[in-house]
């Protein structure tokens, strides 16, 4: 797209005057934002990211100090796909402007994602203790709590984030899924509801249930909730997997088959579907199809670390005839 101003691009020396705060009676100092920075932000909004990145580049050279326009950068930077560069701007805003706190925020999410743990858990206490009814900050702590094993610091901040807002769909999907890993289906199960309750288009609420469901040989519930799932996105594979489980525990082989081939058809690398699949293969008397996807499963298993898959995907490939 043709930049919205060719000639300031190419010069730079264009500047608006935004004032800190309303002019008394005395004159108030005025900050200098470039015109980039607008044009930036504006280009941000419409998903023009190849001109916003030059709009705010060119801002900063103008004005290093400025940190927001860091930030706006990270940003562009983070829906980009380059998360690195991302982090690098919410850094240099931060270093500029201490309390940046969404700057923290985006940083914290992203270096979770990258599995900084410690790092993310840092940004998160940071805004926390400037802010501690900040809802975005508990639940993001939370994560990093539930994925370190920390379960009682995560319920502690999911549960105070919904006391704060009790129509707060993620958190009731955060905390059913802590609860399901300590092995309270009940209060599980509740919270996933009352997520769907507020946002019936998730899917992983719809998802977890079901496999709970599932396990307490509610078969109907489970395969209601998959299909609930695949409503909200039919491209899902779990789901696909999920309910091929559940309809293969009512003897339904051929529905089974066909929910596995088709989570395979969209995620070729799924290994349990992959050893289901075999072993339907196995009934059907086609052994060599069975012993190919038992191969394969087996590989990946291996690749996983999952040991005792593994040796028991290679156990029923024994039981194959010769």
């Amino acid at each position: 797209m043709k930049s919205l101003r060719p000639a300031i691009a190419c010069l730079g020396f264009l500047f608006t005057f935004t004032p800190v705060s309303v002019l008394m009676a005395q004159p108030m100092p005025t900050v200098e934002i470039p015109e980039a920075y607008y044009l930036g932000v504006q280009q941000s909004r419409i998903g023009n990211y190849g001109e916003a990145l030059f709009e705010l580049s060119t801002a900063i050279r103008y004005r290093p100090s400025f940190a927001e326009a860091y930030y706006q950068r990270g940003f562009v930077h983070e829906k980009m796909g380059n998360s690195f560069e991302a982090i690098a701007d919410y850094s240099k805003a931060i270093q500029r402007d201490s309390g940046h706190n969404i700057a923290y925020l985006q940083r914290g999410k992203l270096l979770y994602a990258q599995g900084n743990l410690d790092g993310a858990l840092a940004d998160f206490k940071q805004i926390l203790t400037a802010n501690p009814n900040s809802l975005l900050a508990l639940v993001a702590r939370g994560k990093v709590y539930a994925e370190l094993g920390e379960s009682i610091l995560a319920l502690q901040d999911f549960t105070q984030a919904l006391n704060l807002d009790n129509r707060h769909a993620a958190a009731y999907v955060e905390r059913g899924l802590v609860y399901q890993r300590l092995n309270n289906p009940v209060q599980a199960i509740a919270d996933y509801s009352a997520a769907v309750q507020i946002d019936p288009s998730l899917v992983t609420p719809y998802l977890q249930r079901g496999i709970i469901y599932r396990q307490g040989n509610k078969i109907p519930q489970a395969i209601a909730d998959y299909n609930f799932a695949l409503r909200n996105d039919p491209n899902n594979a779990q789901a696909y997997y999920l309910r091929g489980v559940a309809v293969e525990q009512q003897g339904k082989y051929q529905a089974a088959f066909q929910d596995y081939t088709q989570a395979l058809n969209l995620t070729p690398d799924l290994a349990p579907a992959l050893g289901n699949r075999g072993s339907i293969y196995a009934q059907m008397g086609n052994y060599e199809a069975a012993k190919q996807d038992y191969q394969q499963a087996a590989k990946l298993f291996l690749a996983a670390g999952k040991q005792e898959d593994y040796l028991l995907t290679l156990q029923l490939m024994r039981t194959l005839p010769r």
